[in-house]
């Protein structure tokens, strides 16, 4: 799906790998599809996007559980119990 943010628009592909130290992950690309960053996991406490700041997306990606910020999504959490959260920067 695709998500704009300040007139910019990214396409995002969420994706599970079922592998031990696996679990969920983002790409981001952009509109033509082409890949801006591909496999970052999907962990909390954390803007998951930190790690590319110099990127300059001009938002954070961060997760949450509801009761229990720690939770490192499974399958069926993301949509359900874990929600993803687009936070954008302020200069």
């Amino acid at each position: 799906f695709s998500v704009g943010v300040d007139n910019t628009e990214f396409l995002m592909r969420f994706t599970y790998q079922d592998v031990p130290d696996g679990g969920w992950s983002v790409d981001l690309a952009d509109p033509t599809g082409e890949d801006l960053v591909v496999g970052v996991p999907l962990l909390p406490r954390q803007d998951i996007l930190d790690p590319y700041g110099y990127m300059e997306f001009g938002f954070e990606m961060w997760i949450d559980t509801a009761g229990d910020p720690d939770h490192v999504p499974a399958f069926a959490d993301l949509g359900s119990k874990t929600r993803v959260y687009i936070v954008k920067r302020t200069p």
